[in-house]
Formats: C-alpha cells, sequence, structure tokens
C-alpha cells in the first residue's frame, strides 16, 4: 500500500470508530488460543466496560493513578472465565513479537481498511488474504519502527496499526 499519497486529517478517528463494526462480526471467529506471555503494552477490554492496560508489570486503568491494579494471574483468570462465553465482550490485545508470528494460523483473513479518498471520501476496502500471505506481510511490519502487529483473543483477529495510515484488521474466515 503506497501510503505517501494519504491523506492525514488531523482529528480524523475513521479506523478506530469503524473497528466496532468489524469486531461485531467476529463472535463466530473465536479460536482457540492459548494466552501468550503478557507484556507490557497489552490490554484487555472486559464485559463490565473497563479498559485495562498492562504498564510497569501490572495491570491498570489508564487515567486512574489511584485505581486498583491486578496482577498477571488475575487476568489470567479472567481469560480462563471468559474466553469461551458466548456473547462476551471480553477481549485482549497482544503486540506480536517476531517469534510470536506463529500465531497468525487461519488458512485466510478478511482484510478491512478505512481510509479517505480526496475525490470519494471515507471508504472501506475489503479483501481475502492467505494466512501464508498475512504472516509474510506481519513479518515485514514487525521490522518497522512506527508499526506494530497485534492479536485480539479469543477471536484471532490480527491489526496491522500505523500512526499514519491507521489500522488495518484480518479477521480469520
Amino acid at each position: 500500500m503506497n501510503t505517501l499519497n494519504t491523506l492525514v486529517i488531523p482529528g480524523y478517528r475513521g479506523p478506530r470508530t469503524r473497528a466496532a463494526d468489524f469486531f461485531n462480526g467476529a463472535h463466530t471467529a473465536h479460536t482457540r488460543i492459548v494466552l501468550p506471555p503478557l507484556t507490557d503494552g497489552d490490554c484487555l477490554s472486559c464485559p463490565d466496560g473497563y479498559l485495562w492496560v498492562r504498564q510497569d508489570g501490572r495491570w491498570v486503568l489508564p487515567g486512574q493513578a489511584d485505581a486498583v491494579c491486578v496482577d498477571d494471574a488475575t487476568v489470567a483468570a479472567w481469560w480462563e472465565r471468559h474466553r469461551f462465553r458466548p456473547g462476551t465482550r471480553f477481549a485482549l490485545v497482544h503486540r506480536l513479537t517476531p517469534h510470536e508470528l506463529h500465531r497468525i494460523s487461519a488458512r485466510c483473513y478478511l482484510r478491512a481498511f478505512t481510509g479517505l479518498s480526496t475525490q470519494q471520501g471515507a471508504f472501506i476496502h475489503r479483501e481475502v488474504v492467505t494466512g501464508a500471505r498475512l504472516f509474510g506481510q506481519a513479518a515485514q511490519v514487525i521490522q518497522c519502527r512506527s508499526a506494530s502487529v497485534h492479536l485480539e483473543m479469543p477471536s484471532g483477529i490480527i491489526t496491522f496499526h500505523s500512526r499514519l495510515v491507521g489500522d488495518v484488521f484480518h479477521r480469520p474466515l
């Protein structure tokens, strides 16, 4: 994808706000994923609406310095309790390292990207990609300092994140 011609509008939150629609279609894509080693920067969305972030080895609520902190064992227990519950709003997002790319394991993925065009405004691009192709692209993305690859569990959705381009979501088919 050529990012040199991408129009960047300050305050545009299209990729983030459109992500909810894509994730809504993912409840049927639950995969049996073993919880990876938790690292700082991982995020946890709980059914009660709280978003926890791992910082300095503990899980905190962003913006609430005096709030309760939980440890990795508590998060692992939440994971075991909620990951297969139908209709759960529980999700753990983990930033993949080069050694964790094997977690991209589906045969095919549906790629969805929301962008802006100077002629047509906002648009959504969708295509099917093979797991092998996604694996190769993820290996390249991980090498960039300005981009990252994330695994959303339990759905198995892979997200390429870049501050310039936004998020590109890949849902297992």
